[in-house]
């Protein structure tokens, strides 16, 4: 099992496991059926970790929890997925209890997680900080938030046994944008952490609207699509996080 660092806008990032030399593998376009719609920047990558699948039935879970401060903060076990430091205010340290390593999460950037690894992650705000767990669990395991917040629990999904590629990517939207849903071997989360989007799951497919409410307790606006799917931008600086198996 290997991730790779990425050199992205956010910077080159340090990574909690060995190094390797992976390609993008992801195949990016625009869609052409309006000249008039804008074309948005590429996606910004944030990290993506090679893993090995036991197979069967599972899901996408996301989970706010909390970090706290030194000396508060304890190693856990954690899920096979993301951490995503959300809070614009304070970084995040995460620490690997096998290997020491430690990885300094800047607001907006993300670490892949091993499945099973212990890792302590702390606030080095002020105070504790909330941030979001993206899993891939288990389909049993869904709703299980671990004492945290439950925001997201999707619907189950068949996938095969074998080794994967979990990617987790962001994707910035202005008003008249789109943007196709690159295609991947589950199901595929779209959380919106800023603005307004639609979602259009195929051309017969009434458009979701996902909005976000922002303040003291961000409420994200998720959601999980299998197949071709569009999103389009309904807001200025719509900010959209995008996690997929390949």
């Amino acid at each position: 099992m290997a991730v790779a660092p990425f050199r992205t806008r956010l910077g080159r990032r340090r990574l909690l496991a060995a190094p390797a030399a992976l390609g993008l593998g992801i195949a990016w376009r625009s869609p052409q059926r309006a000249a008039a719609r804008q074309t948005p920047p590429g996606p910004d990558l944030l990290v993506r970790g090679e893993t090995r699948l036991a197979g069967g039935p599972m899901a996408w879970r996301v989970v706010r929890d909390v970090a706290e401060t030194a000396p508060t903060a304890a190693f856990e076990r954690r899920a096979l997925g993301f951490a995503v430091a959300t809070n614009p205010f304070a970084s995040l340290l995460l620490t690997d209890e096998a290997t020491g390593s430690a990885a300094r999460l800047a607001p907006g950037e993300a670490a892949f997680v091993r499945d099973g690894a212990f890792q302590r992650r702390e606030s080095l705000g002020t105070g504790a900080r909330s941030y979001l767990r993206i899993g891939l669990v288990a389909a049993a395991s869904a709703r299980d938030a671990g004492g945290d917040r439950l925001l997201f629990a999707d619907p189950t999904f068949a996938i095969a046994a074998g080794p994967v590629m979990l990617t987790l990517f962001r994707v910035t939207l202005e008003p008249g944008a789109a943007f196709t849903l690159p295609p991947a071997a589950g199901e595929t989360l779209v959380l919106v952490e800023q603005g307004e989007a639609e979602l259009e799951a195929g051309d017969s497919s009434p458009r979701d609207r996902l909005l976000t409410v922002v303040g003291s307790d961000t409420s994200y606006a998720i959601r999980s699509v299998a197949g071709a799917a569009m999103l389009y931008g309904a807001r200025e600086a719509t900010s959209v996080l995008i996690a997929i198996v390949e």
